[in-house]
């Protein structure tokens, strides 16, 4: 594993396209595959194929208006394969900011890193998930 500078600045391009609401730098950042993943936060948001991720990013980056900011950004390759994670920040336009836990695996396509799977999940503790304190 070594640490990447290269995919650290295509996760902060990719916060960026969401932020200003760019659907366009999308088609660059994500792979065309069929079986490129995202999950979000909701129970319903698991989404498959450029597509529907590209849908549903067009239309949830209008309805929510955010911004994202990077927090503890670390990102890695191994040979043909990368991934980021990310203790970032979902800034709404009231002001509310919502801290989110990001993963991001890339591979690389042709020479350039293509994001094949993103998830963004908010933290829950474990005495409201399963009822009881857990080590951590």
């Amino acid at each position: 594993m070594n640490p990447s500078v290269e995919l650290k600045n295509i996760m902060l391009r990719l916060y960026e396209c969401e932020s200003s609401r760019d659907v366009s730098m999308l088609e660059h950042l994500v792979s065309h595959r069929e079986d490129v993943l995202t999950i979000g936060t909701d129970p319903s948001e698991w989404w498959t194929g450029y597509d529907t991720i590209e849908r549903v990013f067009r239309a949830q980056t209008q309805e929510m208006g955010a911004q994202i900011k990077a927090g503890e950004l670390s990102a890695f390759v191994e040979g043909t394969v990368g991934w980021a994670s990310d203790k970032a920040k979902i800034l709404l336009p009231n002001g509310q900011e919502i801290p989110v836990r990001v993963t991001t695996v890339f591979h690389n396509e042709d020479g350039e890193w293509k994001i094949v799977q993103h998830h963004v999940s908010v933290g829950v503790p474990n005495s409201e998930v399963i009822g009881k304190e857990l080590t951590v």
